[in-house]
């Protein structure tokens, strides 16, 4: 979690050469409206149970998490396609099973996304490639499968994973 006044440089030293993103769990929506006007980043990411509803009250596009657990549907899926710029898929936090890929590909697979997604959960450069071929997602999300240690990216992690990542589009 950052301060308002660091995401507020951060967005002002990417300004015109990267999109930026307030990425929020649960947060309230007053929350949310407050760091939206202050930093004035470009979209909202709700990593949380926030509802439809909730999701069309943003100030900002939107980006929604969902986790894929055996309770997702596609109900549940369809339900965000007229208030989300993006679907974001995610392995459900805790999750270790190594059955998780097979699962996510499997569900991906009968439930065609309604807007472009994003991948996330447990990539590393070993795996991207795979999962760009058999999922084609809009693109992927990567975060411990680059670190050396918690919040520690690792330079020639984050190099092999983004080649990795090229592979799996040709």
């Amino acid at each position: 979690m950052v301060s308002l006044a660091v995401a507020t440089e951060i967005h002002s030293a990417l300004a015109g050469r990267a999109q930026t993103v307030g990425v929020f769990r649960n947060a309230s929506e007053e929350t949310i409206l407050e760091a939206a006007e202050r930093v004035n980043f470009d979209l909202v990411q709700l990593h949380g149970t926030e509802s439809p509803d909730f999701c069309r009250r943003m100030p900002r596009p939107v980006i929604k998490v969902l986790e894929i657990t055996p309770e997702l549907t596609a109900s549940d899926v369809n339900a965000y396609a007229d208030v989300a710029r993006f679907l974001l898929f995610d392995r459900p936090k805790g999750e270790t099973s190594p059955d998780w890929t097979v699962r996510a590909r499997s569900f991906l697979a009968t439930v065609p996304p309604p807007l472009p997604f994003f991948y996330a959960g447990g990539l590393t450069a070993d795996t991207v490639s795979d999962i760009v071929r058999q999922v084609a997602p809009f693109g992927v999300d990567v975060a411990s499968g680059v670190e050396v240690s918690p919040r520690e990216k690792d330079p020639a992690r984050m190099t092999a994973f983004c080649e990795a990542a090229r592979k799996g589009l040709f």
